[in-house]
C-alpha cells in the first residue's frame, strides 16, 4: 500500500494544560473522533500516537500540534 504512519509523542503536561486552559473536558475530544480512553493515554502515558490524531486533538483545542507535542 505505501502508506507511511507518522507516529510522534504528546507532551501531556501541556495537552492536559491546553484542554484546561480552553475550559475542554476529555468528553469533548470526541469531536476529534477518538474516545475518552485514547485522550486519557495520551494525557498519562508515555507513548507515541499517529499524527493525525494528535492534529486531530489541536484542532480541537484550537492551537498548533506542536504546542502539544514532545521537542526530542
Amino acid at each position: 500500500r505505501g502508506e507511511v504512519i507518522v507516529m510522534i509523542k504528546i507532551n501531556s503536561k501541556a495537552l492536559i494544560s491546553k484542554r484546561q486552559e480552553k475550559n475542554i473536558s476529555t468528553q469533548a475530544t470526541i469531536l476529534a473522533g477518538l474516545s475518552d480512553n485514547a485522550v486519557f493515554r495520551m494525557e498519562n502515558e508515555n507513548h507515541a500516537v499517529n499524527i493525525l490524531r494528535a492534529k486531530a486533538v489541536a484542532d480541537v483545542l484550537k492551537c498548533n500540534i506542536n504546542d502539544i507535542t514532545r521537542k526530542e
